[in-house]
């Protein structure tokens, strides 16, 4: 192989590597998407009703909101992983644990409040 074929081969890599990554970060926005959104329906069917009050006033979780708790920050993050990955490689590996521990800090404050023993009212 000769110096101008190598010269060829990486840059056609490196070329095919940018839409690649578009590729997976929308693939996987979409696939957490429809996840979610099932969850969501069947947790309707099952009698939920997904709703909150907030300062008095009763807020629906309705799929618009899945809708954007979902694909909101999971682009954002997907994106700005795979564009930090252009730069250095390296970052993917550091994207993949800051993934899988930053969702389990968001529920912090939900599992603090689950397991926080409570008084049981009197009868």
């Amino acid at each position: 192989m000769t110096a101008s074929e190598t010269s060829r081969s990486s840059s056609v890599s490196a070329a095919v590597r940018v839409p690649d990554r578009l590729v997976v970060v929308v693939a996987t926005v979409l696939l957490a998407l429809v996840v979610n959104l099932v969850v969501w329906l069947v947790g309707l069917a099952a009698g939920g009703s997904f709703e909150h009050t907030d300062a008095g006033t009763v807020a629906s979780a309705a799929p618009g909101g899945v809708v954007l708790m979902t694909a909101g920050p999971l682009a954002a993050g997907l994106a700005l992983a795979a564009l930090l990955s252009l730069w250095w490689s390296g970052f993917l590996r550091i994207a993949q644990v800051v993934g899988a521990l930053l969702p389990l800090a968001t529920i912090q404050g939900t599992v603090v409040a689950i397991s926080t023993p409570r008084a049981l009212p009197r009868w």
